[in-house]
């Protein structure tokens, strides 16, 4: 009786896993050999920098999303810790280009931690504030925004706008308060 049990639970199991086995999911896995994305926020901990020294060590990155050239395609915009920013132009069929050079995007220095997109000025294009924290000088913790110049580049103004706050920023939300 004991052994029927066993078998019987045991076929079961096997049924279900097999049936489950055979049902289409619903997200496919694309390599980024194939998409052209290839950021990773790789982070490596040193004597002086790590989770002992600095409790926020492992608190960064971020990745936004948005039409950034009017093409109604999203493209990508990724930040990183100790790795350069990455801003990525949705070519479509899943396919990326890099243009972090291109736009103006740059290689900042600093501990950049969140991502946020908004019209900041109203012109009808989406613009990039990059939030930065770490333990660092605070001439490199100052967040930074990047104003876009009609699809074709990004100009750095966050001290123009009063943005480049030196403190220890993670996130940032816009919202237009009088409306």
């Amino acid at each position: 009786m004991k052994k029927t049990i066993h078998s019987l639970l045991f076929g079961m199991a096997t049924g279900l896993g097999l049936a489950a086995c055979q049902k289409p999911t619903m997200l496919e896995e694309i390599r980024s050999s194939e998409s052209g994305l290839r950021f990773v926020n790789r982070i490596t901990e040193t004597e002086q920098m790590n989770i002992m020294n600095y409790a926020y060590f492992y608190n960064g990155g971020g990745v936004g999303c948005g039409d950034f050239n009017g093409d109604g395609l999203p493209d990508l915009v990724f930040t990183g810790n100790q790795v350069g920013n990455r801003i990525y132009i949705n070519k479509g069929g899943l396919q990326f280009e890099d243009a972090t050079q291109r736009l103006g995007l740059g290689q900042g220095v600093g501990w950049y931690t969140g991502v946020s997109l908004a019209d900041v000025n109203g012109d009808g294009w989406l613009d990039i504030y990059l939030c930065k924290s770490g333990l660092v000088k605070e001439e490199f913790r100052r967040n930074e925004l990047y104003i876009n110049q009609n699809g074709t580049h990004f100009e750095e103004q966050a001290s123009l706008w009063g943005l480049d706050d030196p403190g220890y920023s993670t996130q940032a939300a816009f919202l237009d308060y009088d409306r």
